[in-house]
């Protein structure tokens, strides 16, 4: 008999434990999609390399992705999608991913609550400004 109570209070709180696990954690179906916009400037002409930095705020932790669905004129060389962390004005870089492809995740998984900013830049394989559309998933 306290073997079968035992089990029964084990069994609350694990399920006590995985509610409290997923509690602030975001259905990935249920994601915004932001869509951003810019140019980038290859570094052969002097240029910075990088493109706008773009704002995105996500309410709740759970995963992201950002994919890069258009490069205008079309190439299919790598580029680079950098992300950090929005404080006082400053975005302090968490991953960047210098081989990234157009229409694949180049940076995504998980992500807590917070302010962030991303970026396309030229990975040094741009000849010409290119106009790009970026679209991040974000809880």
């Amino acid at each position: 008999m306290l073997r079968g109570r035992s089990a029964v209070a084990l069994l609350a709180v694990l399920i006590g434990t995985a509610a409290a696990c997923s509690d602030g954690v975001a259905d990935p179906s249920k994601n915004v999609n932001e869509t951003f916009s810019g140019t980038v400037e290859p570094l052969s002409s002097s240029g910075s390399g990088i493109g706008q930095v773009h704002s995105f705020t996500v309410k709740s932790s759970g995963t992201w992705t950002a994919v890069v669905t258009a490069l205008v004129p079309p190439t299919n060389v790598p580029f680079g999608i950098v992300y950090g962390q929005s404080a006082s004005g400053q975005c302090s870089i968490v991953s960047l991913n210098a081989t990234s492809k157009l229409n694949v995740a180049g940076l995504g998984g998980s992500i807590p609550k917070g302010s962030y900013c991303i970026a396309v830049y030229d990975a040094g394989n741009f000849t010409v400004i290119e106009t790009y559309t970026l679209s991040v998933s974000h809880p």
